[in-house]
């Protein structure tokens, strides 16, 4: 079957065509849904989703990667996430490669193709903007897009079956609107590994950059017979900037290159950026090849998994590749990446660039990498910082970290590390700390684990004076016999007991508070001693005074 024919297996009139931005697809695992949202904050409108994908397949006459904004001007059809490694599973060791998307036909739902599922059930925005309906102190830019998805469980795609590597994927888009920052999106892949270890680890951004003057089109998805122009495909002229990490195309109507080009049609230059530098033994992958969906020589894994790790620069003068002749697939990637733990996390940045010229393309995609480094990489934010019941919690949110280790002192005294945090599905970081004694202070910071001279988001905390004497509460431990677990503050050393007493008045558990000093305390009462559904009282007797609180353990 022709390419070009399969292309248009389905076919959406231009009447049913008219969504809104924000298309939720249903998916069939119980209340999952697959959403997307249209970034629109600058000069780029780019479709972005909570499963990996990006842009829109033209499902929609919506900006799948408009630029500019406004302008018809369509340069993306597909685009999306590739994740390559050895790894190990229940059937043993495997190389896999879990993918957001293959080479498929047009105006295909995206979420049939996709071997991500979303963890989440929308694409989260957030905005830097005081007055915008989307604003969080949390935001990095002006529209954050935040979506996240997991290769687990296992899916049937349109494509075949998935094996998953059993990774977690947080895929986020900044945005800004500064005339300097305006002419691209920032994309970010925090990728954590949530099973057995992962080896050689590749990441890649799979791209049908493939540009043309949508409203020049009487019907969407756009057909030959729609336009004075023909068809929208095998008219991409693509070139590599490798100083710059950059691939980019522009519409080239036929060869000879240029003059028979007609660039006016669609004037602008759009590209892929790979914003993470590769570090000392990594290298990165320029992979392109002509359409062919269910091509045999890329339909397994390991076929994958050999073009993302390749490490080698595509020649784009290939004649597979040229206007007129060839339809051209691009995939940019970076690897190895050795090693990554259960737990453990990367992030791989790109950014999509436009441009007027090949020299703004290019400022552009510099603007982009300055920014990233100067800003998006490293930045902490404190989110929430305060102290009560004898308890400091404290906030953090990152784009970058998935894990970090928390340092405390007091004045005067040097750091320690108290603990770990982790991220959660949005990047916020939270601590608490129940060891810390009223009327004193604490500074609180993240450090990196590999890094241990770096420390951000620092706060001090003022643990209130007032806590003194008091019983804070108590929680069962999970098990029979495990005991309970019982958090209070004393204003002084003293003797005393901590109880636990039944309704009728008899202790069925004590410990003594000999040695405790003062401050925030947590101790573990019963332990061994399994007690039957029913109300308890736990009793604190300190220095003359009790405290006591109700306690109700359940069937």
């Amino acid at each position: 079957m022709p390419a070009a024919t399969l292309r248009l297996l389905i076919i959406f009139s231009l009447t049913s065509c008219l969504a809104a931005p924000a298309v939720t697809h249903a998916a069939p695992q119980g209340s999952i849904s697959y959403d997307s949202r249209v970034m629109n904050q600058n000069r780029v409108g780019l479709t972005v989703t909570n499963f990996g994908f990006i842009g829109n397949n033209f499902t929609t006459p919506a900006p799948s990667m408009e630029y500019p904004l406004g302008t018809g001007f369509e340069h993306l059809v597909v685009g999306g996430l590739w994740i390559g490694a050895n790894a190990v599973d229940d059937l043993g060791a495997f190389t896999g490669v879990s993918t957001a998307v293959l080479d498929g036909a047009v105006a295909t739902n995206p979420s049939l193709g996709t071997e991500f599922t979303p963890t989440g059930n929308d694409v989260i925005r957030r905005s830097t903007i005081t007055t915008s309906q989307f604003y969080s102190p949390d935001a990095i830019s002006e529209l954050d897009a935040i979506g996240s998805f997991s290769d687990l469980p296992s899916k049937v795609t349109s494509h075949g079956p998935s094996r998953p590597l059993s990774v977690n994927v947080r895929q986020i888009h900044h945005s800004w609107s500064a005339p300097e920052h305006g002419d691209f999106i920032i994309c970010r892949f925090v990728i954590q590994n949530v099973g057995p270890p992962l080896t050689n680890m590749w990441v890649g951004l799979y791209t049908e950059l493939a540009s043309g003057p949508k409203n020049s089109y009487s019907s969407w998805p756009p057909l030959s017979s729609g336009s004075p122009y023909g068809s929208w495909y095998r008219k991409a002229l693509l070139a590599y900037d490798e100083d710059l990490r950059m691939i980019r195309e522009h519409r080239c109507s036929a060869p000879p290159i240029p003059d028979g080009c007609q660039f006016e049609i669609t004037p602008y230059w759009a590209g892929v950026k790979l914003l993470t530098a590769p570090e000392k033994g990594q290298s990165v992958t320029l992979a392109a090849w002509d359409y062919s969906p269910g091509n045999s020589a890329r339909d397994e894994d390991t076929e994958q998994y050999a073009i993302l790790s390749a490490g080698t620069i595509q020649n784009l003068s290939a004649p597979e590749l040229q206007p007129g002749s060839g339809d051209p697939i691009e995939l940019l990637g970076i690897g190895p990446f050795a090693h990554l733990d259960t737990g453990d996390s990367i992030t791989v940045d790109f950014a999509l660039v436009g441009g007027a010229e090949v020299a703004d393309i290019q400022t552009h995609a510099m603007a982009a990498q300055a920014l990233y480094d100067g800003v998006v990489p490293t930045l902490v934010s404190l989110a929430d910082a305060r102290a009560s019941d004898g308890i400091v919690r404290v906030a953090w949110h990152s784009a970058t970290l998935e894990r970090a280790a928390v340092m405390r002192r007091e004045p005067g005294t040097a750091w320690e590390r108290t603990g770990d945090v982790r991220a959660d599905g949005v990047g916020r970081l939270t601590y608490e700390d129940r060891d810390v004694r009223p009327g004193h202070r604490y500074a609180y910071a993240l450090r990196l684990i590999d890094e241990p001279a770096a420390l951000l988001g620092e706060v001090w905390v003022d643990v209130p004076a007032g806590v003194g004497f008091a019983l804070f509460g108590a929680q069962p431990v999970a098990g029979m016999g495990a005991g309970i677990d019982v958090r209070f503050a004393l204003d002084r050393a003293a003797s005393g007991d901590l109880m636990l007493v039944d309704v009728a008045g008899r202790v069925r558990a004590r410990t003594g508070l000999e040695g405790l000093s003062s401050g925030s305390h947590t101790l573990r009462l019963g332990v061994g001693q399994p007690l039957a559904p029913g109300i308890y009282f736990v009793r604190l007797a300190h220095a003359g005074r009790t405290a006591n609180t109700k306690l109700v353990i359940a069937q």
